[in-house]
């Protein structure tokens, strides 16, 4: 098996990755520069910056006045269609004029990494040394138990896409 450090050293930039913070968001990175100790990313969905070190994974970043510690959880390649609709995700959201909604295709790809990340994560220094997973909140409902609504707010929210949220209830 890897070390973390070696498969860190191994994300170039154009690569796109994946992060998690504390509060469970999702962060979609695209890597724009790579140097000896940190890796230059911005989230593809909110346009966050972040600088990951590049032996741990881990960047500190400051949100709403808190410090936010990320941690870079999968490294797997997307597949070609998948990487693409990403960069498309990036472009929508780094112009400010471009509509926000999103088309079939780019839903499906949230919808695809969502499962993908989590299924192909990197082996993290704790789980080699026997410790485990970090366990999941008791009180949240699995996937499979929430509306379309539900499971789509929750996917908008995760990813920290911008904008209104649509509404469920009548006008």
């Amino acid at each position: 098996m890897d070390s973390l450090e070696s498969t860190l050293r191994r994300i170039s930039a154009g690569d796109i990755f994946h992060a998690s913070a504390p509060n469970g968001a999702s962060l979609i990175c695209l890597t724009s520069e790579v140097t000896d100790s940190v890796i230059h990313a911005k989230t593809v969905t909110s346009q966050f910056i972040f600088e990951f070190d590049r032996t741990t994974g881990v960047a500190d970043w400051e949100y709403h006045g808190r410090r936010v510690r990320c941690v870079i959880d999968s490294v797997a390649p997307l597949p070609p269609e998948v990487h693409a609709l990403m960069l498309e995700l990036k472009e929508k959201y780094s112009t400010p004029s471009e509509d926000g909604r999103l088309t079939v295709d780019q839903k499906r790809a949230l919808l695809f990494v969502s499962r993908f990340y989590p299924a192909n994560p990197i082996a993290m220094p704790w789980e080699t040394m026997g410790i485990g997973r970090v366990a999941k909140a008791g009180n949240d409902p699995e996937d499979h138990e929430l509306t379309l609504q539900e499971f789509q707010d929750r996917l908008l929210e995760a990813f920290m896409i911008p904008g209104p949220r649509p509404s469920s209830e009548p006008a």
